[in-house]
């Protein structure tokens, strides 16, 4: 036997037993059809008959329309009567009616005319009153017969309706039922259609195959079987794998790198110098779990709270930047700002007044945020009395100055937010307060709101010595750090320098200042635990 005569014998072994297994299957889905039709009681159902179903149906919604109309009419009818009484058109119109209403005009003119001439004693004249009295009773009984006839129309033609309802319901609720039967029939009617497609085109490649196996055979065999090879040609394991990871690596290293490309923040003080071009007064680490809990998580005073922090020690070096950034005496008034919201503003100034104020320094903080005050959550003091009712003239300064838990600093809350904040930090009454205030305090912080989109630390820079930028670690980005340079410049206010807050070490890129910090703190951990004295500025 020839290797095409093999071939063709397979194929038809292969043919026989498909046309075995799709005869049965087409046997089973046949008897499904005819099941399901038995069962659910639609075999005689054709695509172009209706069904006694759906015809009901059609029918109870044709007299139930009309059994709506009639209703309708009869109910129009029933409020007319129960609306105008007699005057309503069903009674006017009727014929009896207008009949007795004629009548009883005619008798009514009669009795009238007759009582001005014989009175009401004359036997002629109390038979026409008589007369009328029974005009008017049978009127008014056939008033009554009439509401009573149109009442029993409409009851009749509601509960008419009604009944009709409930069937037309009970029949609609068969024919969803009938659809959604139809649907599972059509599905099994589809099966056996592509089972019977199916068995016909085995049956007819079956008998191609026949008439092919009588065709002359090839030369061609099989003289050696290829042999299982002893090991796998693919995949090259050791290959893939260092491929894979050169190509991960490569791929990490783009991706690190179009990553940063495309991060346009902050990222360390090196940066912000040449970007912003001003100075750098200090950066503020982020402050970890356990710094928060020393200071009872209320990081804006954790330079009072806890002084040998990392975070204590930053807003010393800061507070130290700031004496010396200035020739001869250090600035008394500092308006501190930032680009945009949520950098840290107000837990920089906190911890800034709290530097600055000691035994022999009185420092006041001043809430300029007018917008969105919160120095006075910071201190666990009320704002109802604040700088708003100062400047308008409603309160007094020994009214607004609260005193802090820290020593020597003072502060003053915002009050009530004015309509426009801005004319208030460019009145006369805020320039003389700034001028009372020096007299008294040594270091005067003004919270501002930030710079970008709100004109208020523009004019508050005006009144200070001195402005301080702060800038969020990785979150402020070199656009808005410049524009908030550049609109003090215009204003032409003198910019001490920057700080960079919210530092993480693991984001610096670099280990100068906070490797310091970290060095620094664990010295005076190590000192504090050696039995000397901690000494705390």
């Amino acid at each position: 036997m020839t290797t095409r005569q093999q071939s063709y014998e397979m194929i038809r072994e292969w043919l026989d037993g498909e046309l075995t297994r799709l005869g049965k299957k087409l046997e089973v889905s046949e008897q499904n059809v005819y099941k399901d039709g038995q069962k659910k009681d639609f075999l005689s159902l054709e695509d172009n008959q209706y069904n006694v179903i759906v015809q009901k149906y059609v029918e109870l919604g044709k007299v139930l329309t009309t059994a709506q109309s009639e209703k309708l009419v009869k109910e129009a009818q029933y409020r007319q009567i129960h609306e105008k009484g007699m005057d309503a058109p069903i009674i006017t119109s009727h014929p009896l009616i207008q009949q007795l209403r004629q009548q009883l005009i005619d008798l009514e003119g009669q009795v009238s005319a007759g009582s001005k001439i014989y009175g009401s004693n004359y036997p002629e004249q109390q038979a026409q009153n008589a007369r009328l009295r029974e005009v008017r009773e049978r009127m008014n009984n056939e008033i009554k017969r009439l509401e009573t006839s149109v009442k029993a129309d409409f009851e009749t033609a509601a509960r008419t309706e009604a009944l009709l309802q409930k069937d037309f319901e009970a029949q609609k609720s068969k024919v969803v039922d009938l659809q959604n039967n139809l649907v599972q029939h059509h599905i099994l009617k589809r099966e056996l259609q592509t089972n019977q497609s199916l068995y016909e085109a085995l049956l007819a490649r079956m008998k191609e195959a026949s008439v092919a196996s009588t065709m002359v055979a090839s030369n061609v065999s099989v003289i050696t079987p290829a042999e299982t090879p002893y090991k796998p040609v693919r995949p090259r394991k050791a290959l893939y794998l260092a491929l894979g990871a050169f190509i991960g690596a490569l791929g990490g290293a783009v991706m690190a790198f179009f990553v940063e490309y495309l991060d346009s923040s902050i990222k360390n003080v090196e940066e912000m110098e040449k970007i912003c071009r001003i100075p750098t007064l200090g950066m503020i680490p982020m402050a970890d779990t356990k710094e928060l809990a020393k200071c009872s998580n209320t990081p804006e005073l954790v330079a009072h709270t806890d002084p040998m922090s990392m975070i204590g020690e930053s807003v010393f070096h800061i507070r130290s930047a700031i004496m010396l950034s200035a020739s001869g005496a250090p600035p008394q008034i500092i308006t501190i700002t930032s680009a945009n919201p949520g950098e840290s503003k107000t837990t920089t100034s906190s911890n800034i007044a709290a530097g600055l104020a000691g035994i022999d320094r009185k420092c006041l903080i001043m809430d300029c945020d007018l917008r969105k005050p919160r120095l006075h959550k910071v201190h666990q003091k009320p704002n109802g009395i604040g700088l708003t009712n100062y400047l308008t003239g409603n309160a007094t300064l020994e009214e607004i100055v609260r005193p802090t838990s820290v020593p020597n600093l003072y502060f003053i809350p915002a009050g009530p937010t004015p309509p426009n904040p801005n004319d208030l930090f460019a009145s006369s009454a805020f320039k003389s307060l700034i001028e009372l205030l020096r007299k008294e305090y040594d270091h005067i912080i003004l919270d501002s709101p930030p710079i970008i989109g709100f004109a208020d630390a523009r004019s508050l820079s005006s009144h200070a010595d001195g402005t301080i930028l702060v800038f969020r670690h990785h979150s402020t980005t070199r656009e808005s750090a410049k524009l908030a340079v550049q609109l003090l410049a215009q204003n032409n206010a003198r910019i001490l320098g920057g700080i960079l807050t919210m530092a993480r070490k693991d984001r610096m890129g670099y280990g100068g200042y906070y490797g310091y910090y970290k060095y620094y703190n664990k010295y005076y951990k190590d000192y504090g635990s050696s039995g000397e004295t901690k000494l705390v500025s």
